[in-house]
């Protein structure tokens, strides 16, 4: 049996931002998007904080949400819109 101490686990440093997204066939989905963090939440270079449209526009056909019931995996040819809620 392996013990591992979780606390010592190498995890990055993610932003949820909740969302709204509206998809094809009008469904509507209420979630988390989990973007990068900025190391220690400062502006490095002139770089602002990351924006959800810069994570959409991404290179990637799909993109990740959570709620606290599910995750999804949602081709983004399938969404219409979102709104940061």
């Amino acid at each position: 049996m392996r013990i591992v101490d979780r606390s010592t686990e190498l995890r990055l440093p993610t932003v949820p931002v909740p969302v709204m997204v509206a998809l094809v066939g009008r469904a509507v989905l209420e979630a988390e998007l989990f973007l990068p963090d900025r190391p220690n939440g400062e502006i490095v270079d002139h770089v602002a904080a990351p924006r959800v449209i810069d994570h959409l526009n991404h290179p990637g056909q799909c993109v990740r949400l959570w709620t606290p019931e599910q995750h999804y995996l949602i081709n983004k040819a399938q969404i219409v819109g979102v709104t940061e809620s």
